[in-house]
């Protein structure tokens, strides 16, 4: 039996829908970003990272290489570097980049804010190529809810 169920509701779909397609506009130079999320309830407490992508990804993953234990504030960092427009795209006269982009990271934080507390979560920052192979600036966050109830995988990846 899992020790984790999969949570489909209207505001983790409205996030999901949401990343899909930000992630669009979205490059690093030459490569395309992709954002992924799952969203569980933990149905038994005794979890353990790998569970948690073994359950997002089929078992399909490349292993966790290492892993440490991140702040709420690192991750927003982190994340916001990958959600950054291309100021190539927007030549002059074209001011509005850092305005779209503020908009889109404001909105990333905003739907994930509504379907998990993922301020007051336990954030766990695995490994550079966790679940597959990346080629540029990326992230790969476990958040745990305080009461361990549950549980949300966010990926952000880049690839050619």
């Amino acid at each position: 039996m899992s020790k984790l169920r999969r949570v489909e509701n209207s505001q983790f779909a409205r996030f999901e829908g949401y990343i899909d397609a930000a992630q669009h506009i979205f490059r690093n130079k030459e490569l395309e970003v992709t954002l992924e999320a799952a969203l569980f309830d933990l149905i038994d407490k005794a979890i353990t990272d790998e569970e948690v992508v073994r359950e997002a990804y089929g078992g399909e993953f490349n292993p966790i290489e290492y892993r440490s234990e991140s702040t709420v504030e690192l991750m927003k960092s982190k994340v916001n570097a990958l959600l950054t427009l291309s100021k190539s795209y927007f030549k002059p006269p074209y001011g509005y980049v850092e305005l779209i982009q503020e908009n889109v990271r404001q909105g990333y934080w905003k739907l994930l804010e509504e379907c998990f507390d993922y301020k007051r979560s336990r954030v766990i920052e695995l490994g550079h190529h966790v679940p597959y192979v990346n080629m540029g600036a990326r992230f790969t966050y476990i958040l745990y809810a305080p009461d361990m109830s549950r549980c949300m995988l966010l990926v952000g990846n880049t690839s050619d």
